[in-house]
């Protein structure tokens, strides 16, 4: 009777399955806030279409120091991250 040994790399093929699921997911999800904070930066006649005119008073109002801490949370993370992979 063989013993079968299960090594750390028996399972490499689906952990890195599971890694570019979750990767593509967490791209996504970031994708949709660097798109939100671009469009509503630059004032994009579509993306605004639905907003009431409260609701764009409140955007061209916001303060800058509330603008510049949404700009660190979208774009701040990014150079935590290696380039390489």
């Amino acid at each position: 009777m063989e013993q079968v040994i299960e090594t750390p790399l028996a399972n490499a093929g689906r952990m890195r399955r599971v890694l570019r699921i979750v990767g593509g997911l967490s791209l996504a999800s970031n994708a949709m806030g660097a798109i939100d904070y671009a469009m509503t930066q630059t004032r994009s006649a579509t993306w605004l279409a639905a907003a009431t005119p409260e609701q764009r008073s409140y955007i061209d109002h916001f303060p800058a120091l509330m603008v510049a801490f949404w700009a660190l949370g979208v774009w701040g993370g990014r150079s935590l991250y290696p380039s390489c992979c």
